[in-house]
């Protein structure tokens, strides 16, 4: 990994606790994304490491239900999951643990989730295919892709 990244996680960790600067938390996630793309497309060995910071910390926020931060979080996971199918890494445990609670309508009920919602689903299904048909959560997905398509502002994110 690179030596910025812990203070980073640090910062992002502190500003969880208190989203009160927009313009400051979406440079944050912006730094850490291109990061992540920067690092991993010359060490692929590093993949693991932003897997294990970064998974357990969208995690948490998900958990303490910080709004702003969702959508970022999404982002940076699907990053990753397109980072794992390009290399052809597995998948840590830790992503299937999330998927269950992505797919239900909660998050899907916040407008500002869906469009970064939609490329996460997309890249699980893409490199976690076997684990969502053995775990029955294609009907999942589909029934979301229906309520999707309900809703004229979604109905593109329905599709892809």
């Amino acid at each position: 990994m690179c030596p910025p990244f812990p203070q980073l996680v640090a910062k992002l960790k502190a500003a969880a606790a208190n989203p009160v600067n927009p313009s400051f938390n979406h440079y944050m996630f912006e730094t850490i994304a291109a990061l992540v793309k920067n690092v991993c497309s010359v060490h692929s060995d590093a993949l693991p490491a932003f897997d294990s910071t970064l998974c357990p910390l969208v995690r948490e926020i998900l958990d303490q239900d910080v709004v702003e931060f969702g959508p970022y979080g999404f982002q940076l996971l699907a990053q990753l999951l397109d980072l794992h199918r390009v290399t052809g890494a597995p998948i840590p445990p830790d992503y299937l643990a999330i998927l269950p609670p992505l797919l239900m309508p909660v998050f899907w009920e916040r407008p500002g989730y869906v469009p970064a919602l939609t490329p996460l689903i997309v890249g699980y299904m893409y490199t976690a295919a076997a684990d969502i048909v053995s775990k029955a959560q294609v009907r999942d997905i589909v029934a979301l892709c229906f309520v999707l398509t309900l809703h004229v502002h979604f109905d593109l994110s329905a599709l892809q």
